[in-house]
């Protein structure tokens, strides 16, 4: 008796909406689901292929530049400036002792950044070369403690990602070649890179000391970019001296400034995307519409009995938002998991363009605005396509 007048007091305290209990609600949609079962799955069918499409493409779209981007601001550290040789061209010792020399500058690091190809036991990739001077380690970044540590290392040989080393079947202690203006270097791997340099591990380069990049691309002791970092409050004192050195021949921008460029140069992509996407979200919602169509003869039929139940208007209404909210619900979750493997498989495309001139590598960049917009796609396909069985209580009390 009492074990049974616990449980009517925990009926009886138990949340309600509208007067249902959510345990009620719940035994209602599995019985809907039990006796429409292939229903229920091609509605959700239809929500999980537009929320697979918009997520897929939108997870391609983030990951095309998150490698390259993390890569970008790991090298500039607390740079604020930077000079830029043209293609082809570079920056010469003189220039960069020039640039450290003036006044309001903390520190001057000059960069060599060059296109060339790697060559290992299981093939070869093109990979960016990224020669870094022991100034890079005052910028912290990328340069920080991670150089300081294995500068040793990498001196008089390279450090590659753990994502190239296993494409082209390197490994720590071993010998890669390297192609680079006609010129083919034997080079030791002395590092794989990954842990603390994560930024650098899904990116295509080749990390080395400058001294050694410069012998490998034959560059004479040239660099390509010099990161500048002025002293607190002489930025703009330095901004002018600077613009007075790079005269005609040289660029100056904020060391970020490549960040920009990169966007600049995803923009049509980015705008395809939108459109792709859009396309998904269509998809999605007809293909749940046409199956909740053929569902709306059962929907008035179970209105009517649960009118003649007793449930009033707004009940049938929460009860049929549920069923909504439950089917958009399980429909996202697999659409989501179906989405991350089509990014994977087929959307993450990199134009050639893009890798010619930026260190993008294959990075899945899982970020909570592509869900949120998949998930609220596949929730408002949901709900919209079940609103046509809401269209029978209009005008009913």
């Amino acid at each position: 008796m009492r074990a049974r007048g616990h449980g009517e007091q925990a009926r009886s305290l138990a949340p309600r909406v509208c007067g249902l209990r959510f345990g009620m609600l719940l035994y209602l949609y599995r019985r809907r689901v039990r006796a429409h079962l292939a229903a229920e799955l091609l509605a959700g069918l239809g929500v999980a292929v537009g929320v697979a499409l918009v997520f897929g493409v939108l997870l391609s779209d983030a990951s095309l530049t998150s490698s390259a981007g993390k890569l970008v601001r790991r090298l500039a550290g607390s740079a604020r400036y930077e000079l830029v040789a043209p293609t082809g061209a570079g920056i010469s010792a003189r220039t960069v002792s020039r640039v450290g020399a003036l006044n309001g500058v903390e520190v001057a690091a000059p960069i060599l950044r060059s296109e060339v190809t790697l060559r290992g036991p299981g093939g070869s990739e093109e990979v960016q070369l990224i020669g870094l001077s022991p100034a890079v380690e005052d910028l912290g970044g990328i340069g920080g403690q991670e150089l300081a540590a294995g500068a040793k290392l990498l001196a008089g040989g390279v450090g590659l990602p753990s994502g190239v080393a296993s494409q082209i079947g390197a490994r720590r202690g071993g010998i890669v070649e390297i192609a680079s203006g006609g010129r083919l270097t034997r080079v030791q791997v002395r590092a794989t890179l990954g842990g603390t340099l994560a930024a650098l591990a899904a990116s295509p380069v080749a990390v080395a000391v400058l001294s050694r990049a410069q012998t490998i691309t034959a560059s004479r002791g040239r660099a390509t970019e010099v990161l500048v970092k002025p002293l607190p409050g002489s930025a703009a004192a330095v901004h002018r001296r600077l613009a007075k050195i790079a005269g005609a021949t040289l660029q100056l921008r904020p060391a970020s400034g490549e960040l920009k460029l990169l966007e600049e140069a995803t923009a049509p992509n980015r705008q395809s995307t939108a459109l792709f996407a859009a396309i998904a979200v269509i998809v999605g919602f007809l293909l749940a519409l046409s199956a909740m169509l053929l569902t709306v003869p059962e929907r008035r039929r179970f209105i009517a009995e649960l009118r003649m139940q007793g449930y009033d208007t707004a009940q049938i209404a929460v009860l049929l938002g549920f069923q909504a909210l439950m089917l958009g619900l399980l429909a996202t979750a697999a659409g989501l998991g179906i989405g991350a493997l089509l990014a994977g498989a087929f959307f993450q495309r990199v134009p050639g363009f893009l890798t010619a001139a930026f260190p993008i590598g294959a990075e899945e960049a899982f970020g909570v605005l592509p869900v949120a917009i998949a998930a609220g796609c596949g929730l408002s396909a949901a709900g919209a396509a079940s609103a046509l069985a809401l269209l029978e209580l209009r005008g009913r009390g």
